[in-house]
């Protein structure tokens, strides 16, 4: 009687300490990304990321610690008492992936992140995520307070294409602005659709078409009344039910790649035949003319995303961004930063980490599909979309991209859940 007890309070103490652990690498993360959007200026994020890795990593070493504890003589079961086969295949390739990503170009953002998601199993992820909504939110609000008092950052700011003022709200850019409200509009989809009522949307709504006239942020207020509306029709309709949703999100997606994938191979070509015959040959590759037809479908689709395939290829001088420049693992070469996210996620770790992201994407909506999930639906498509045109959630920073809070969910305990389902 006394062993269990003690066998249960340790265990109780195990996860009050892995749950606080990662309530702080996740304040520490959001906290880095608040003052990224500010004025201010942190040196030493590398060190600060090492340290959030390194929370993360004792807490999936208590993770199995206590798988040992809850089968004591038994490794095999010890082995899969927290994570089970699978799950440690999964970790293992990704992992292995992750560190050659690593070797080849000195990125950790996949080690790091791949350990975020590991370290949610058996974790209260709702929770979790709405520490990352009110922290967000909080941080975001006092930068905006501290730009209209005018102790810290600008209030508007000369766009350099309209020539007209923005607001930026102490965010530094316009788009940063909007981005962020959707990114906290998307959080609070996933966490409160159920109950949301009709005022909500009418009021979020609103919120997007005022701050859109501010920020004149067009692909953010686009993404944001989508995620609205698509919302509204998860909740008053019976579409979550059905499995067309899910696997029209996942054709999207593979759109949405093939789209970025078309984007950077033409990149050479938006500015004219002529002048891509000519870098074509510099860099000893053949020219070959596109169709007109191609080509003009290619300036209108460049002129719709302002110019973004144009600045993928002809951004810089070496043109890190265009498919040229993708390899299978990524070199050391990856300072360049552009808009299109996808393209970005393919330059920045190379093709065979980019399409594992891409695959475990796709096998979260298919556990989404399986749960008749419509909230993860709505936000996962969404995220995915504004990743098309935008980089905000392919970056550096864990505390951006409530998406992988998402994945650890399904993939560290809804994913098991379903196994034992299945062998029930």
């Amino acid at each position: 009687m006394m062993d269990e007890i003690r066998k249960a309070s340790d265990k109780n103490l195990i996860s009050i300490l892995r749950n606080v652990l990662f309530d702080l690498m996740l304040t520490i993360e959001i906290l880095i990304v608040i003052i990224d959007k500010s004025a201010l200026h942190l040196g030493f994020e590398g060190q600060v990321f090492r340290i959030t890795f390194l929370i993360n990593v004792i807490i999936v070493i208590l993770g199995i610690y206590e798988g040992f504890k809850d089968n004591p003589g038994d490794v095999k079961k010890g082995i899969t008492g927290f994570y089970n086969l699978w799950q440690w295949g999964l970790l293992l390739v990704a992992g292995f992936i992750a560190v050659i990503d690593y070797k080849t170009s000195g990125r950790n953002e996949m080690l790091r992140f791949l350990m975020v998601i590991a370290a949610c199993r058996k974790l209260d992820i709702t929770k979790k995520l709405k520490i990352f909504f009110f922290e967000t939110l909080g941080g975001c609000t006092i930068l905006v307070l501290l730009s209209l008092l005018g102790i810290l950052g600008e209030v508007q700011k000369l766009s350099g294409t309209t020539g007209q003022m923005q607001y930026v709200l102490g965010m530094g850019d316009p788009n940063a602005l909007h981005c962020m409200f959707l990114m906290l509009v998307l959080l609070a989809i996933y966490l409160y659709m159920e109950k949301m009522k009709w005022y909500h949307y009418l009021a979020l709504v609103i919120a997007d078409i005022i701050l859109w006239r501010m920020t004149g942020s067009e692909i953010g207020a686009g993404v944001t009344l989508l995620a609205i509306i698509a919302a509204v029709i998860v909740q008053a309709t019976k579409i979550k039910e059905y499995k067309f949703p899910y696997i029209t999100g996942i054709v999207l997606l593979i759109f949405e790649v093939l789209f970025s994938i078309w984007s950077g191979w033409l990149s050479v070509y938006s500015i004219g035949q002529s002048s891509a015959m000519d870098e074509l040959r510099a860099m000893g590759r053949e020219a070959v003319l596109i169709d007109g037809w191609l080509e003009d479908i290619l300036k209108i689709v460049n002129r719709i995303l302002t110019g973004r395939i144009t600045y993928l290829y002809w951004g810089n001088e070496y043109h890190q961004g265009s498919i040229f420049s993708w390899h299978l693992f990524a070199d050391d070469k990856y300072e360049i930063y552009y808009d299109m996210g996808f393209c970005r996620l393919f330059f920045w770790y190379g093709w065979v980490p980019a399409i594992c992201v891409i695959g475990l994407i796709i096998f979260v909506y298919i556990l989404s599909m399986l749960k008749k999930d419509g909230k993860t639906l709505v936000v996962l498509s969404c995220m995915c979309i504004y990743t098309v045109v935008e980089a905000h959630l392919v970056s550096v920073y864990a505390g951006r991209n409530f998406g992988l809070l998402v994945m650890g969910l399904y993939i560290m305990n809804y994913a098991r859940e379903e196994q034992g389902n299945e062998r029930g």
